[in-house]
This record gives C-alpha cells, sequence and structure tokens, in this order.
C-alpha cells in the first residue's frame, strides 16, 4: 500500500506541475497614435501571400477587432480607407533549466522549459493619397507586442495577443504590460495591465 500511496501522491504532483506550469500568457506592448482614424471608414487587411491556416486565423481576429471599434470591412484593397498591415515572430527557444524540492523522494526534481521570443506587429495606414499628404508616412496607428512563453503556435497565442493590442486601439502607451491568467480550459482570470512598469513576460511560467 505504501507504494501504491507514493506512485499516487507522485502522479497527482506531476498532473498540477503540468497544469501549473503554464498559467499566464504575459508580455508588453508598445503603441503610437499619430492620427485619429475616423469612425465610419472602411479598411481592409493586407493578405499574406501565400496564406496559412495561422494568417486566415489572424485576419479574421483583426477583422473582428477593427469592426468592434466601428470601422467597416471593404470588399477590396482600392475600395477601403485604411489597409491593416501585420507580421509576427517567433524567434529561437532558449532552454532554462529550474529545480524544485521534491517531497516524495526526499530530493530535487530538475525541470526544462524552452522558451521562445515572440513578436506580433500590427500598423493601420491610409490609402488615400490626399490623406497622405498631411500625414506622409501614412501611418494612423500602430502597436507592438513583446512576449516570451513556452508555447510557439501563433495561432493559439493570436487569440489573447490581438485583442490586448487593441485594448490600446488609438492611444499611445509604452512598455504598457498584460498578464493573462489561464485555467484548465483556457481563459479564466481577468485581464490586468500595469502602463509603465517593466515587463513580467519573461518569467519561465509563461504559456
Amino acid at each position: 500500500m505504501r507504494t501504491h500511496g507514493k506512485i499516487s501522491i507522485l502522479w497527482l504532483m506531476v498532473m498540477l506541475l503540468s497544469l501549473s506550469s503554464c498559467g499566464f500568457v504575459k508580455g508588453r506592448i508598445h503603441s503610437l497614435a499619430t492620427a485619429t482614424p475616423k469612425d465610419t471608414a472602411t479598411f481592409f487587411v493586407k493578405q499574406h501571400k501565400p496564406q496559412s491556416l495561422t494568417e486566415k486565423h489572424i485576419e479574421d481576429l483583426i477583422h473582428q477587432e477593427m469592426e468592434r471599434v466601428s470601422l467597416t470591412p471593404a470588399r477590396s484593397q482600392n475600395e477601403a480607407d485604411y489597409l491593416v498591415r501585420y507580421e509576427y515572430r517567433i524567434g529561437t527557444g532558449e532552454t532554462m533549466l529550474s529545480s524544485s524540492p521534491d517531497p516524495v523522494f526526499g530530493r530535487h526534481s530538475v525541470y526544462s522549459t524552452t522558451l521562445f521570443p515572440r513578436e506580433f506587429n500590427i500598423s493601420i495606414v491610409e490609402r488615400d493619397n490626399e490623406a497622405l499628404s498631411n500625414n506622409p508616412t501614412g501611418i494612423l496607428w500602430q502597436a507592438k507586442l513583446f512576449s516570451r512563453g513556452s508555447s510557439s503556435e501563433f495561432s493559439v497565442l493570436a487569440d489573447y495577443f490581438i485583442p490586448q493590442m487593441f485594448q490600446r486601439y488609438g492611444q499611445t502607451v509604452s512598455n504598457d504590460t498584460f498578464e493573462i491568467a489561464l485555467g484548465y480550459g483556457g481563459l479564466y482570470g481577468s485581464m490586468r495591465s500595469k502602463a509603465g512598469q517593466p515587463s513580467s513576460g519573461e518569467n519561465a511560467d509563461d504559456c
């Protein structure tokens, strides 16, 4: 019975570690607003060619957020007031080692986690030539998100990153951090933002 008891406790600890090792999605956002987008304007998301399933999902999320801020999708690039451009990057993973006491066997257990640097950039630009004459760069609003965590699946990360970026839509912010708590099946905690504070998105428990 003692052996079975030790195995049960060990299995429970492994399960708890697997659930808690990826408890948050964290990062920091910089954004710059140079002009105020018109509420009734139309937009077109500049598509990547060839388009992967991940990029299709990203573009669907951008559409949802743009419509949420009262902009209307155009049928083509030539009919749009604004173009939306985006790019994302996943860097080379870095393996991090950590240890913790093992109460079952009375020694320390060593764990390794691979953390990936992640970046997402988005910009909304003027398409109209007359507007460009007053705003040479053409950029109305742009945002950059930086994060580091154990997931390199952007099709999943985009569900958290893109809404966070659009919470700063039309604003200029610097090093605005966010932290999203995850539950068994996904998001359960509130989104917390700490403007101007150092990023908490450098910890090993990030997803």
